[in-house]
């Protein structure tokens, strides 16, 4: 101590009042330092903001709430300012009815698909005409084919004719009496739609008769025609003759 106290005695004070100034300022920068290092280590649990997260965003910071709120605003369902949710098609837009017109005037069968008009064809409808049963006058019957609104009641593949009354009155011939005589295959096409008391919907024996009014009341198409209805309109769908 005493080795010292002589030494400074000896040095010129303005050297000793600089060591000591260098001497601080050096401790200051190493005290900072270890500061900083200590606040700017990350820690070692981090909390991921979505659940899911992958480990590439693991070492994303954690979100403020400004973030928070704005992520939670973007992802929020948009609804109209009423407070109802969007409108959505309904169920009749996406599944429109098949249903059948036919103008007798006109002698065509339209196919539609809710109000389209999906496909036309030439059909043969009733005559008019009127027959009288010569042994009883009193019966009669007037060809035309009904008007109204009518519902598909079944559909035929292959069907057969059975032949009533008037088909044998009408060629002169005695009615049987045994009902397998009165069954006649190969004149009613390929398919056939009942629509009720004895109507159908069937093909043309003769294709030169289309658009025309000669049948008895059954309505009759050609081959192709007959065979996209049988296969387009199901069972109970809407017949409308006008």
């Amino acid at each position: 101590m005493y080795r010292v106290l002589r030494w400074i005695e000896r040095t010129h004070w303005r050297t000793v009042l600089t060591l000591s100034f260098m001497c601080s300022c050096t401790l200051s920068l190493v005290f900072a330092g270890t500061v900083n290092e200590s606040v700017e280590q990350p820690s070692s649990v981090n909390v991921s903001f979505k659940q899911g997260v992958g480990p590439s965003e693991s070492n994303r910071s954690r979100p403020t709430v400004e973030e928070i709120t704005h992520h939670a605003a973007r992802e929020k369902p948009q609804t109209a300012a009423t407070g109802h949710a969007p409108n959505l098609p309904s169920s009749t837009s996406m599944d429109e009815e098949i249903s059948l017109l036919v103008d007798l005037s006109k002698n065509l069968l339209q196919v539609k698909r809710g109000d389209r008009v999906i496909r036309t064809a030439l059909a043969a409808t009733g005559s008019g005409k009127i027959l009288h049963d010569p042994q009883d006058p009193s019966r009669k019957w007037t060809f035309e084919t009904p008007k109204g609104k009518f519902t598909i009641q079944n559909k035929l593949k292959d069907p057969v004719w059975i032949r009533p009354d008037w088909a044998f009155i009408e060629k002169g011939n005695p009615v049987p009496e045994n009902s397998e005589h009165r069954l006649l295959p190969n004149v009613l096409g390929d398919y056939a739609l009942g629509f009720g008391d004895g109507y159908f919907i069937h093909g043309a024996l003769y294709t030169y008769l289309l658009g025309f009014n000669v049948t008895h009341g059954c309505i009759q198409l050609n081959d192709e025609d007959l065979e996209y209805i049988f296969e387009t309109v199901p069972v109970g769908a809407t017949l409308v003759i006008v």
